[in-house]
């Protein structure tokens, strides 16, 4: 299911040069992770919601698309939300 997670992050890296394929999903997810190691928490779930958006459209691979969500999860309690 859908992350229900506004569309412009997902839209921003899009319109970025990338697609829905899996080479796109492992883009997000390595900027994700750079973000992450920044501590730029924000930028992290943006990414990570770009991926998991992207990817469950194209194939299902039920341990990223978790990996994924929890990802967010952890971004979204460093940042108390």
């Amino acid at each position: 299911p859908s992350l229900q997670a506004p569309q412009g992050p997902l839209v921003d890296f899009l319109t970025s040069g990338y697609g829905y394929d899996d080479r796109s999903v492992a883009s997000a997810v390595k900027l994700g992770n750079e973000h992450f190691a920044k501590r730029e928490l924000g930028r992290a779930v943006d990414f990570y919601g770009a991926a998991y958006e992207i990817g469950r459209l194209h194939f299902d691979y039920k341990p990223l698309m978790h990996d994924l969500v929890m990802r967010r999860v952890i971004c979204y309690s460093m940042l108390g939300d």
